[in-house]
């Protein structure tokens, strides 16, 4: 599941919220703090947005909670939990 970023240059960016790390305030050259938040996913440099980081949060949690539902938490958890009990097989 991709959400999309709008970027401080206008470019818009989907990203997968499995791949976020952080979010944090903008902050300027000499540390004080500017509008908008940085998203880690990795790579070098965040990505900037205009986004507050509250809000920001808020809609990637959301699409984690749709990614990970408690049913689908449920089924991987069941699915490797009956291969640990599957006896091996004698080929």
């Amino acid at each position: 599941m991709l959400i999309p970023i709008a970027e401080k240059d206008g470019r818009q960016t989907w990203i997968n919220p499995l791949h976020v790390r952080w979010v944090r305030s903008n902050r300027g050259m000499l540390g004080g703090d500017k509008p908008g938040s940085q998203i880690g996913v990795g790579d070098p440099l965040p990505i900037e947005t205009a986004e507050a980081p509250a809000e920001l949060s808020a809609r990637l949690g959301a699409a984690l909670s749709v990614l990970l539902s408690s049913s689908a938490i449920a089924g991987i958890v069941q699915a490797g939990t009956s291969k640990q009990h599957e006896p091996p097989s004698s080929d």
